[in-house]
């Protein structure tokens, strides 16, 4: 590769290029607290599983750190909704070849490499075990990986999104705003129910997931913009509830964790601050190319962990908390990071180029040219 091209790459991967100016500079930076809040909650998660030393007002302050973590559910789903619900002339099949291509592909990869680092996939490797992973690949029974639930809940979304796309085009702003009170109302309603143990369906008939998908779509309008101050101010009403419910001593993970309302609420607040303040409007190389591998992080940064932690021996106690975690999680930035760009590059982008190399060598795409 000459100096040129070389160049050309770093400018591509940092978003400096034409192709990259017409990006959200705000859904980066919301991309980045998502896996920030993925990569603490689960730090914090496996630290007060393994280190029983942590104990009275330390053990409490990273627990309500690792609930605030665990936001970063609602916003992957809620970025899923805020682009993919755009309309685009795009058929079906053409979606789901690019969702497999970019999704399912990049997943699938990843997950064998998480056997091999697990020394499930060596050389000696039975066929019937071969079999065995497959298998719990497509039955999403992944626990080397057990943040893999997330994308499989994101793949169920992604067979409705064609079909959405085409409802949501000529929907109305209006519509759409009574449609996500009425989904909010419902997963208020749904958890008042459940305190007073009048358990329904609804949520069975609802799936929430998709609900959260619709609030990420009307979130990133133009119009939902009117709203911002509100949105902020409930977000911020929304963290003290969680708080105030986590001291109630109660199993309240129904009402304070993943899709419950208050971290809607919560997902919500920081996406209008993100999108309501200029700053983070401003194009930053860093959070871009944090942003391009943000996929490839999220898969690997479970791996990530378990080195600093198990293999390294690092933990956050070594860095009197505060900074223990800070370090912690920039490490993981970085080594997802590089683990990110050599996997995406030298695998999953080879991977995806044997198709069309196929095609080229039969004479099957000339008439696509």
């Amino acid at each position: 590769m000459t100096m040129a091209g070389i160049r050309q790459y770093i400018v591509q991967q940092l978003g400096q290029d034409e192709r990259s100016k017409g990006r959200s500079a705000a859904a980066d930076y919301i991309r980045l607290a998502a896996l920030i809040g993925l990569i603490v909650t689960h730090t914090l998660s496996m630290e007060l599983d393994v280190n029983q030393a942590i104990q009275g007002k330390h053990y409490v302050v990273l627990q309500i750190l690792s609930m605030m973590g665990n936001l970063c559910n609602v916003l992957y789903i809620m970025l899923s909704g805020a682009f993919l619900y755009r309309y685009k002339e795009e058929s079906p099949i053409q979606f789901y070849k690019k969702r497999f291509s970019e999704v399912v592909l990049p997943l699938f990869v990843y997950y064998v490499v998480y056997l091999y680092k697990n020394q499930m996939l060596t050389a000696g490797t039975k066929m019937s075990d071969l079999i065995g992973y497959v298998n719990a690949f497509l039955r999403g029974e992944v626990s080397i990986a057990p943040h893999y639930w997330l994308i499989y809940q994101i793949l169920c979304i992604y067979v409705t999104v064609p079909f959405f796309r085409r409802f949501f085009k000529d929907y109305r702003y209006r519509w759409l705003t009574e449609l996500c009170v009425v989904c909010l109302f419902f997963m208020i309603g749904n958890r008042v129910l459940m305190w007073f143990n009048a358990y329904t369906i609804l949520n069975i008939m609802f799936p929430e997931w998709l609900m959260i998908s619709f609030l990420g779509y009307w979130i990133m309008q133009k119009e939902s913009r009117r709203y911002d101050g509100w949105i902020m101010f409930v977000g911020i009403l929304a963290t003290i509830l969680m708080i105030y419910l986590y001291f109630q001593q109660k199993d309240l993970g129904y009402y304070i964790q993943n899709q419950s309302p208050v971290k809607v609420l919560m997902g919500l607040g920081l996406m209008s601050c993100c999108l309501h303040f200029p700053v983070f409007a401003k194009q930053n190389p860093v959070i871009r190319l944090i942003a391009k591998y943000n996929f490839g992080m999220t898969l690997i940064h479970w791996a990530a962990l378990t080195t600093i932690r198990v293999k390294w021996g690092y933990s956050i106690v070594y860095g009197a908390y505060v900074f223990g975690i800070l370090r912690g999680v920039g490490l993981n930035l970085l080594l997802s990071l590089g683990m990110a760009l050599l996997i995406d590059n030298f695998i999953v982008q080879p991977i995806r180029c044997i198709p069309k190399y196929i095609m080229t060598k039969c004479g099957l795409n000339k008439g696509t040219e």
